[in-house]
This record gives structure tokens, C-alpha cells and sequence, in this order.
């Protein structure tokens, strides 16, 4: 009877974040070429290859200039806190092959 009652509690505990995530409203990016795509909250901050500067502007820039998209965490929910900024992005990976054949034409 404890394990069955165990059990009901942890499964309440888990849904709790479920509940919480799907009432937060989203944003959809997919990729000019259709190649990717991802789910973000729509407080979060993206830039796009090129135009990256306006995501780097902590002390300590949380997007690399050459990727294709970063996403960034919004920072004023910290704002009596250490916290810089924290991001992620995606980055186009090219092959030794790849990178040869760019050098060579």
C-alpha cells in the first residue's frame, strides 16, 4: 500500500512541470531551407546568421558571429543575480572534404 501511494505522489510531482511548460507560450523557427526546425519560448531572443549582434551584447557574447541561428534566454529574469546570459545555437559543422572543395573552386 506505501509503494502504491509512493508511486501516486511521484507521478503527481511529474506532471506538475508538464502542466507547467504547456501553458507558456511558444514560438516556432524553422530554417530558410527547411533543413531544421525547434520550439522556443517567445520571450527568448533569436538572431540569424548575419544579423547575430544584437544577441551578443553581454559581457562575455553567448552567440558565435557565424552561426545560423542563437537563441537567447532572456537575462532580466535574473537581474539581482551573477547571471551573464546563456544561449544556444546552431552551427553549420563542414567536413575536411567539404572544406577542401571550398578552397579549391
Amino acid at each position: 500500500m506505501r509503494a502504491i501511494a509512493a508511486l501516486i505522489l511521484m507521478a503527481g510531482f511529474l506532471l506538475i512541470p508538464v502542466f507547467g511548460q504547456t501553458a507558456q507560450k511558444t514560438s516556432t523557427f524553422t530554417s530558410s531551407d527547411n533543413a531544421f526546425r525547434f520550439v522556443y519560448p517567445i520571450d527568448f531572443q533569436i538572431c540569424t546568421r548575419g544579423k547575430v549582434e544584437p544577441c551578443s551584447e553581454s559581457y562575455i557574447p553567448v552567440c558565435d558571429k557565424d552561426s545560423l541561428v542563437c537563441v537567447v534566454y532572456p537575462a532580466k529574469q535574473f537581474e539581482d543575480t551573477n547571471f551573464g546570459g546563456a544561449s544556444f545555437q546552431v552551427t553549420e559543422i563542414f567536413t575536411q572534404q567539404e572544406i577542401a572543395r571550398d578552397d579549391d573552386g
